[in-house]
């Protein structure tokens, strides 16, 4: 509730009534709530989580210090949050700008007596602010993706396919009970030369850069790391590449 009683400071600061959430990584943020569904309206008053008939359990179950309300067909998740909107007397609500604007043409015409306004920048600089909890989370997702690097360095040899790699990865992670944060890269040869290339057939030839870029997700926080490493034993010229990638690294590094 730590999150919400900051959310609720910022609102009275920026002199908002209401506040509808539609993001999930938000929700999620305010509730730990992991389903795909939900939204939240907070008021002064009262915070009220939203969603349907298929998280009834898990919302009950995850959402804490919060009304939960649940919906089933043939209701509209319109019609409920405007119910609610009444029923907590709100007439001018915050929403969130990552919002589309087909999103918030519904929201007009479903809502026609609340003034919509834009909540601009008050839930960034709030998420920004890790607290030791989610900073425990990070610390574990950098803990296992440095350990699967250190796992999946047996099948970095001559004649494994890219693709092949970058399942073991997910594996890893799968089997340590976390999920990948992003599609693995695992990119050879010329493939290293594509920044975001995505694994295919291709089998690892000696004399390879090879590129490893992925990361674990732990509660919802994710790791990210690259990594390079040559197939077979590395040449002046692959020193000398590798070289300059460092020093402009550390350059800034320092620089920041």
């Amino acid at each position: 509730m730590k999150n919400l009683s900051r959310v609720l400071e910022s609102m009275a600061a920026q002199k908002l009534p209401a506040a509808f959430i539609s993001d999930i990584e938000n929700v999620r943020w305010l509730t730990s709530f992991t389903g795909s569904f939900g939204y939240i309206l907070i008021t002064e008053k009262e915070s009220v989580f939203i969603s349907d008939s298929r998280y009834a359990l898990q919302a009950r179950e995850q959402v804490q210090g919060m009304t939960v309300v649940i919906y089933s067909t043939p209701q509209k998740v319109t019609d409920v949050i405007a119910a609610e909107m009444a029923r907590l007397g709100v007439t001018q609500c915050g929403f969130e700008p990552s919002a589309t604007y087909s999103v918030w043409e519904d929201w007009s015409k479903a809502w026609p007596t609340i003034s919509l306004v834009s909540m601009g920048n008050l839930m960034p600089p709030l998420r920004m602010i890790k607290s030791p909890e989610e900073v425990a989370k990070i610390r574990e997702a950098c803990v296992l993706a440095d350990k699967c690097f250190e796992h999946v360095q047996r099948m970095l040899v001559p004649g494994m396919v890219e693709y092949d790699i970058s399942l073991d990865i997910e594996f890893f992670f799968r089997r340590h009970g976390a999920t990948i944060a992003f599609d693995p890269i695992v990119a050879s040869g010329p493939n290293s030369a594509k920044p975001h290339a995505r694994p295919t057939q291709r089998k690892l030839e000696v004399g390879d850069f090879l590129t490893l870029d992925f990361g674990a997700g732990v509660g919802g926080y994710h790791s990210d790391i690259t990594r390079t490493v040559v197939i077979g034993k590395a040449s002046d010229r692959h020193r000398a590449i590798y070289g300059r990638v460092l020093e402009s690294q550390v350059a800034a590094i320092e620089a920041m």
